[in-house]
């Protein structure tokens, strides 16, 4: 991929939620978002989202 066209590195898992990078999550940007803010969800729902990424 070219230097000019790499999104810049987030700092934190919620900085990689917000635009121009949401989008590349398609899909799996809801449930990630969900299993995120909630600390007692259990991940393994989120897993399918994330092996068809």
């Amino acid at each position: 991929m070219h230097a000019a066209t790499r999104l810049a590195e987030h700092g934190s898992l919620d900085d990689a939620f917000l635009p121009p990078l949401s989008h590349a999550w398609k899909d799996a940007l809801t449930p990630l978002r969900a299993w995120q803010a909630d600390a007692n969800r259990p991940w393994q729902p989120v897993l399918p989202c994330l092996e068809k990424l």
